[in-house]
């Protein structure tokens, strides 16, 4: 293998979100609209959990950091 070979793997590599794991799992359909279409499902739970964490931020004093595990 020539180091041309192992720099070109490494650029084609990609990625999988662990919920798109459990989406196929789940659905295989679903996976198919969320990863490939893109398209998303959203109901009312996760508007009000995105609220819920606006207001708790909100409240909190000094900045968040991002975890990059």
């Amino acid at each position: 293998m020539f180091a041309t070979d192992f720099n070109y793997h490494q650029e084609t590599e990609t990625t999988l979100r662990v919920s798109a794991l459990h989406a196929f799992a789940y659905c295989p359909r679903l996976f198919y609209l969320e990863e490939v279409e893109e398209l998303y499902t959203q109901d009312a739970s996760v508007f009000a959990g995105r609220r819920l964490h606006e207001e708790l931020e909100e409240k909190e004093e000094g900045e968040w950091q991002d975890l990059y595990l």
